[in-house]
């Protein structure tokens, strides 16, 4: 199910030019929400300790005929502009010393 939230920054103007995956792999830099996303499965250390330690611990141990399986973990196939933005939430301060999450529907 799509958000309320997603759908509203999905039509701001601004937001617009974030669905562009712009990670270039030789400066390591990424300046959109989806260029973020493909940063952060490139090279992270966290997800590449995981991915290892699947593949070694768990994936070895179940080959397929003589095949070694081996893990890959990245974002989505589906990496669009849509997908980051269902991750966001609008939290509201109504001056009560509290935050809260509310809603738009």
């Amino acid at each position: 199910m799509i958000s309320r939230l997603s759908q509203i920054l999905a039509g701001y103007p601004a937001m617009r030019a974030q669905g562009e995956g712009d990670f270039d792999e030789e400066s390591d830099s990424a300046s959109t929400l989806v260029g973020f996303l493909c940063r952060a499965e490139h090279d992270h250390d966290a997800v590449t300790a995981a991915r290892d330690d699947i593949s070694t611990g768990y994936l070895q141990k179940f080959p397929i005929c003589s095949d070694v399986l081996r893990g890959e973990i990245g974002v989505a196939s589906d990496a669009a502009l849509t997908r980051a933005l269902e991750r966001l939430e609008l939290t509201l301060f109504a001056g009560m010393g509290e935050w809260t999450r509310c809603g738009l529907g």
